[in-house]
């Protein structure tokens, strides 16, 4: 509504002129007509999550000024607003969960921690954030406490979902033996259950840890890890399921990095990838993507035309991120 009532104060020259009411009007073609035009094409292309993140921060500049101008009350606010902060919070440790936190997002999560006791998502925030601190025993319990929160869900249980995140937990934390036994219950479960998303998620864990395993296991066929990979490029693209297509043909790229693949194919590869990351509009593998492509170019740097390549492919991710 805000946006809206703004873009109406801007009219042309002409009109402008014309208009008998005592309210301003801003010329379009003037510098703060056309920065005003420029605030409302930016928030018509936000999306909701966008809308909502922005909303929050506004909330965030109205308190700090309320609490630095002496003798007013502080913002309080509502437990959906808290709830709405700590949604955006996991959604920024799920994304940049290899990134150090800044102090102003420390004390965040530790304010939703506090004042949401009874949000069963605040388990699980906690549950990333002591993931990241490198806590394994921490993080265990506040993920059973997460899903000890929704053991059902649409009268079935959702205890395979539990083992893949605990197996994804430990081979974060570097516990590779343990996370592969939690793997293996969460397959019979998830078989049990026929819940064939599950078992797709839980076939790219499995070849997420074949494939960092390769440099020091020997025991680990190639092959077989190539034929994983098929399968789960081939299942996920039967069902539908872009993520884990993609997912899958990074872990592909990956492998063809790590066995010294051709040059060629890695490229051609990344550039598959790009393109189904632009068509079906996945924007949380782009970060993947670009591990992948920095790998390639690490290993691939000394070829003549790789440079171009690189430069080219990192362009054109660039600029579709922005379309």
């Amino acid at each position: 509504m805000f946006f809206d009532g703004l873009g109406q104060l801007v009219v042309d020259a002409e009109t402008r002129m014309e208009s008998d009411e005592e309210v301003t009007l801003l010329d379009s073609e003037s510098i703060f007509g056309i920065f005003i035009r420029r605030c409302c094409l930016a928030f018509n292309q936000m999306d909701f999550q966008e809308i909502s993140r922005f909303f929050t921060d506004c909330l965030g500049m109205i308190r700090v000024i309320s609490q630095s101008s002496g003798g007013q009350k502080p913002i309080v606010y509502s437990q959906l607003e808290m709830q709405e902060q700590a949604e955006i919070l996991i959604t920024t440790l799920e994304e940049e969960s290899q990134t150090p936190v800044p102090e102003k997002m420390e004390k965040e999560i530790k304010r939703s921690l506090e004042q949401l006791p009874k949000y069963s998502r605040i388990h699980y925030l906690q549950y990333l954030d002591l993931v990241r601190r490198g806590e394994s025993e921490q993080s265990e319990v506040s993920l059973r406490r997460f899903f000890d929160s929704n053991t059902i869900k649409d009268n079935r249980t959702i205890y395979q979902y539990a083992l893949m995140y605990m197996a994804a937990m430990r081979a974060q934390l570097g516990m590779v033996g343990l996370s592969r036994e939690a793997l293996r219950e969460a397959t019979q479960v998830a078989r049990d259950c026929q819940d064939h998303i599950c078992l797709l998620y839980i076939i790219c864990w499995e070849a997420r840890l074949m494939c960092a395993a390769l440099d020091y296991d020997k025991n680990i066929s190639k092959s077989k890890l190539k034929q994983l990979l098929v399968a789960l490029v081939t299942k996920a693209s039967s069902m539908r399921n872009h993520e884990m297509e993609i997912a899958g043909r990074i872990i592909q790229t990956d492998l063809l990095i790590i066995t010294k693949g051709s040059k060629e194919e890695v490229f051609e590869s990344l550039v598959l990838i790009q393109a189904l990351i632009v068509e079906h509009d996945v924007q949380k593998m782009r970060d993947q993507w670009h591990r992948t492509a920095s790998r390639a170019w690490a290993a691939y740097e000394k070829q003549p035309w790789v440079r171009d390549v690189m430069q080219k492919l990192l362009s054109q991710t660039s600029s579709a991120k922005t379309i």
